[in-house]
């Protein structure tokens, strides 16, 4: 192996592998937010209003707002578990012996193992929902006409796409310290680290600084969590004490 960092051909090969090994997982998930995204597209479109937000009633108001808020936490959770995936297959002590002993940097088998389940699956998202909507738009031409930034509103807003980032840096991290039970380890973890900056932040700011803050602690944090994530896998035992 040649002392380069990294090498593009190892590791697209670490990544064949890495999806093959997990197929199955992989295929299941794809399948299941599929579903999903054709369940949101199409509740979604029938809780849109031509008119625009501004001159629509309360009723409608209040039904969509819960809409979009249900999306925003179904997409959250999805990534929340993909992430938390990032290192499935180092989850026994047999295969993180198989995994370290791959001739490869540490730096590619770490994006080999991140970068599907994080960026991958955020793209996945997008695609299975553009997909979606061309087909609603295809087969419901007359229907409530939706343009895509609509539709992706609640995936990759500005508000949303921050927080997702943060969503999956967080998660990477957790994957790196428990490698059983990691969604749930890492739930609790994000609920403890949510209450903590809530509290810091205070009443004091207006809801526009507020957000502005808010999007610079979820860039500040996701980068930290990546890093820290990295050199927390280069630290990797296999026994794992977690």
């Amino acid at each position: 192996m040649s002392n380069n960092l990294f090498d593009w051909n190892r590791f697209l090969t670490l990544l064949k592998i890495n999806l093959k090994l997990n197929r199955g997982v992989y295929t299941a998930v794809a399948i299941i937010t599929m579903v999903l995204a054709f369940s949101f597209v199409m509740i979604f479109n029938e809780s849109y209003k031509p008119l625009g937000l501004s001159m629509a009633p309360e009723p409608y108001l209040s039904r969509h707002s819960v809409i979009f808020s249900a999306t925003v936490f179904i997409i959250s959770i999805l990534i929340s578990v993909m992430s938390c995936m990032s290192f499935f297959a180092f989850r026994t002590p047999k295969q993180r012996i198989f995994g370290f002993t791959l001739p490869a940097t540490y730096l590619e088998k770490y994006l080999a193992n991140v970068l599907p389940v994080t960026l991958g699956y955020f793209i996945y998202i997008i695609l299975c929902v553009t997909l979606v909507n061309l087909l609603r738009e295809t087969f419901l031409p007359f229907h409530n006409p939706m343009t895509f930034s609509d539709v992706l509103s609640p995936i990759c807003s500005w508000k949303m796409l921050h927080q997702n980032l943060f969503t999956m840096a967080f998660c990477v991290l957790g994957s790196t310290i428990w490698h059983r039970n990691t969604f749930w380890y890492t739930m609790l973890a994000s609920i403890c680290f949510t209450v903590i900056i809530n509290s810091s932040l205070g009443t004091s700011f207006t809801v526009e600084i507020s957000g502005v803050i808010c999007a610079i602690i979820n860039i500040v944090f996701t980068v930290y969590c990546f890093v820290l994530s990295y050199f927390r896998f280069k630290e990797m035992e296999v026994i794992s004490r977690f």
